[in-house]
């Protein structure tokens, strides 16, 4: 970062335990928040952001045990594919991501155990809050507008999951004249009545405290995560929250289904990485779980099951597996080769003992973005597969181009 000047700074897997100041014009993009960790020891922000613009980034980190998550300061970057948890449980201070003057592009993050509110912004700070889940933060809302110096902002906040995940008097979206956020398709649950009228979406006029509606698809319903306890924030099949964000076409989730809430639907963004020069997939994780943590010794009897340590269960607030197999919903992450003389290929799920096996069908979908003469952008969705070539059912384009 010292000598980065308009870089892309790509940060390998690993726990690093340092804090980072960004600085304009660079991308700092890890590989992924299940295995790319910034450990702190309790101080300052994880990330800070000072006077850049939107051409600076953080994306792809676990930002963890500090006493801001990420703290913006007259900057606009763009902050995606982040989990910020475990910041500064007994201050009020502690929060997820601190905006002051400042409008970030906030993206697909988890912000969940959290000593403050899971984001404030004040000052003229009007960023855009997209898909996001936001969970167990204590101290006052979810996400604030209200500070005693805001301004006549107009945050976007959209396709968002908050809920409380505490016993503690919070609301969900709160925010005080002047500011007049836009906001729509959000399910906030489970708030506290701290207002005195509600406190889902309440705005302040200084003195009274007022309930507002949520704007279009506005819900309050359990989202029904996979095991919020344990910190997996996807969603259950039956969750409410499938299909229920915005219907635009701009929002809909990578499978080209409408968009799901929370921070695993819509537009993902692709943390890309260098392709390795071998053939097939290298997986880097199986969901939370880190390949490290799989056997891979064939000699042993545990030969491709998970067994993961107690250190490795901290890192990235999985169960301690011993010995266990795969099962439910798997999340894959992995890269073919750059010399890989393939144009599709399948994948192949097999039975622990060998007795079953089946190619995987689901729908894969790419966004193919064209940037115009004058600058403009258009998109269209490709469908990569499943398909039906040579005979041969169940094939995935391998996505070469655009």
């Amino acid at each position: 970062m010292a000598v980065a000047v308009n870089h892309t700074i790509r940060v390998r897997t690993g726990v690093y335990p340092e804090s980072v100041t960004l600085k304009a014009g660079v991308k700092l993009i890890g590989s992924g928040a299940d295995s790319t960790i910034l450990q702190g020891n309790g101080n300052g922000p994880g990330i800070l952001c000072a006077g850049a613009g939107p051409e600076t980034q953080a994306a792809g980190f676990t930002i963890t045990n500090f006493a801001v998550g990420i703290h913006c300061q007259n900057a606009s970057p763009q902050i995606w594919e982040n989990v910020i948890t475990n910041i500064n449980l007994g201050s009020t201070a502690g929060n997820g991501i601190r905006l002051e003057n400042s409008s970030p592009q906030i993206r697909n993050n988890v912000i969940a155990r959290v000593g403050g509110m899971g984001i404030s912004g004040e000052g003229t700070s009007a960023p855009s809050i997209i898909n996001n889940t936001i969970y167990d933060y204590r101290y006052y809302a979810g996400i604030s507008f209200a500070a005693l110096n805001i301004g006549a902002v107009s945050p976007v906040i959209k396709n968002n999951i908050i809920q409380r995940g505490n016993t503690l008097p919070v609301g969900g979206i709160l925010w005080k004249i002047p500011a007049a956020p836009v906001i729509s398709y959000n399910d906030v649950f489970d708030v506290a009545n701290v207002t005195g009228t509600g406190s889902y979406y309440a705005r302040s006029d200084g003195a009274t405290w007022t309930e507002m509606p949520g704007g279009s698809g506005a819900l309050s319903v359990d989202p029904r995560f996979v095991d919020a306890a344990n910190g997996y924030f996807y969603l259950l099949p039956i969750s409410p929250c499938i299909d229920a964000g915005d219907p635009d076409p701009s929002y809909i989730d990578i499978d080209g289904s409408r968009n799901d809430m929370g921070a695993y639907g819509g537009q993902r963004y692709d943390l890309g990485g260098t392709a390795h020069a071998g053939s097939g997939f290298i997986f880097t994780s199986v969901g939370r779980i880190p390949v490290t943590e799989i056997v891979q010794v064939s000699s042993d009897p545990s030969f491709g099951l998970a067994r993961v340590s107690a250190a490795a269960a901290h890192d990235f607030s999985i169960p301690q597996y011993q010995d266990s197999p795969f099962g439910g919903y798997l999340w894959l992450r992995g890269l073919f080769g750059a010399s890989d003389n393939v144009d599709y290929y399948q994948i192949i799920a097999t039975s622990e003992d060998g007795s079953e096996e089946f190619a995987l069908s689901d729908p894969l979908v790419k966004t193919l973005t064209t940037i115009q003469p004058d600058g403009s952008t258009t998109s269209v969705n490709i469908q990569l597969g499943p398909q039906t070539i040579g005979g041969v059912q169940n094939l995935y384009q391998l996505n070469k181009s655009g």
